[in-house]
């Protein structure tokens, strides 16, 4: 119904949703009560929708089993940004939800993660695919830096090169 109930039931207060494969569950509260303007609210709650059926989505045809974190959450806010028109995938845009913070690092920006750490820059995405688990979701260059990582490997510039194109397909 909304974000209270959303967090009653398991959600963290800084999400919007989550996929959770032990109950088969994809959870998530519809923003567009939770005021402001509508598209806003109406977008960000599609953009959570899309993320979190991202990740139920590439849970079974994985096997069961959850990619590491950079694919995964970066392909989740890839999909963030669909534009679904008639039930079909017309395009993929720039993810609301991370743009901003790409753009705000890469130009040297500081920016204060839940209100005290500072972050400046960005990590290289050598690094990023390195990080384990628990580092990877404690930076907040962690979903940034996966969806920029995924969405310029999509991009039209990085499948001309043969050698960036057959990053994403390597097992």
């Amino acid at each position: 119904k909304d974000q209270e109930e959303y967090i009653a039931y398991g959600g963290s207060p800084r999400t919007a949703g989550y996929w959770n494969y032990v109950t088969e569950e994809l959870v998530l509260y519809d923003a567009e009560k939770q005021g402001g303007k509508a598209k806003n609210r109406d977008e960000k709650t599609f953009v959570v929708l899309y993320h979190e059926a991202f990740h139920q989505y590439i849970f079974y045809s994985c096997g069961e089993v959850s990619p590491h974190s950079w694919f995964n959450e970066g392909y989740g806010d890839y999909f963030g940004g669909a534009d679904i028109k008639g039930g079909k995938v017309k395009s993929i845009g720039l993810n609301p939800m991370r743009a901003w913070v790409v753009k705000a690092l890469a130009e040297g920006d500081t920016l204060y993660y839940r209100g005290f750490q500072q972050i400046k820059g960005l990590e290289s995405f050598e690094k990023m695919i390195r990080l384990p688990k628990s580092v990877y979701y404690s930076d907040i260059r962690g979903y940034p830096t996966g969806w920029s990582m995924i969405y310029f490997l999509n991009s039209k510039q990085a499948q001309k090169r043969k050698d960036w194109a057959a990053i994403l397909d390597r097992k």
